[in-house]
């Protein structure tokens, strides 16, 4: 799990493992330590991560040798980022509502969708990496196809239902966070087949394990619920 750190331009990543460990990425010069993380997540090798600053930068760290590997200049705060599964891409959305797709082997811009929404951050690769999920300012989930270059409407909950979101690892499915309670929703048709109450404030993380068969919510109001 990675998490902003305590200190300014520090990354503390723990190992949730018995006895749970934390250790601390910094790789920013001294004097550029007035940085402030925006947003960071750990790709899936459990090594790297991504770091996102209020000034607009942006850097994958390789945490073991804590290393800058890759770098970029946005022209806004990025507000949230995702890899896919395999590692190999990263989706961000800045705060003007733009959303970008990123090689992270060959560092190259894949493309660019506008106009995505500035007060919904949810984002998720489908299983197989071929569409990236994400949620509109109106609390539309629309799939983003990354070959096809084109996005199409999944499912519009309305109201402050949809806020965060995940992917099933095993289905064509979806978790999708709301203000109190959390909807699976059916890609291909974009129905909700089930809804799970209980929150008091809006869940903004979700988590499937890898066998699909939990979801696991974390809410403003403190708590983490398994499903």
């Amino acid at each position: 799990m990675v998490n902003r750190g305590r200190d300014r331009g520090c990354v503390d990543i723990f190992a949730l493992v018995s006895p749970i460990t934390r250790r601390s990425v910094r790789v920013i010069p001294r004097r550029e330590r007035k940085k402030t993380l925006a947003s960071a997540v750990i790709a899936p090798d459990g090594v790297s991560v991504f770091e996102a600053f209020n000034s607009g930068e942006c850097e994958i760290v390789a945490s073991e040798e804590q290393a800058i590997v890759w770098e970029c200049q946005m022209d806004s705060p990025v507000a949230a980022a995702v890899f896919n599964g395999q590692g190999n891409l990263l989706a961000t959305r800045s705060q003007n509502g733009e959303l970008r797709l990123w090689d992270v082997t060959t560092k190259a811009h894949l493309g660019t969708v506008s106009d995505v929404g500035q007060r919904r951050c949810g984002m998720a690769f489908s299983n197989d990496g071929e569409e990236l999920f994400f949620i509109g300012d109106d609390a539309s989930i629309k799939a983003y196809n990354i070959a096809a270059d084109t996005t199409r409407d999944i499912s519009a909950l309305g109201g402050d239902d949809a806020w965060s979101i995940a992917a099933s690892p095993t289905e064509q499915s979806l978790a999708v966070g709301g203000e109190t309670a959390m909807s699976i929703v059916d890609v291909v048709g974009g129905k909700v087949v089930k809804r799970f109450e209980g929150h008091n404030g809006g869940i903004q993380w979700l988590a499937f394990s890898p066998n699909g068969e939990l979801v696991s919510a974390a809410s403003v109001d403190g708590l983490v619920k398994v499903w």
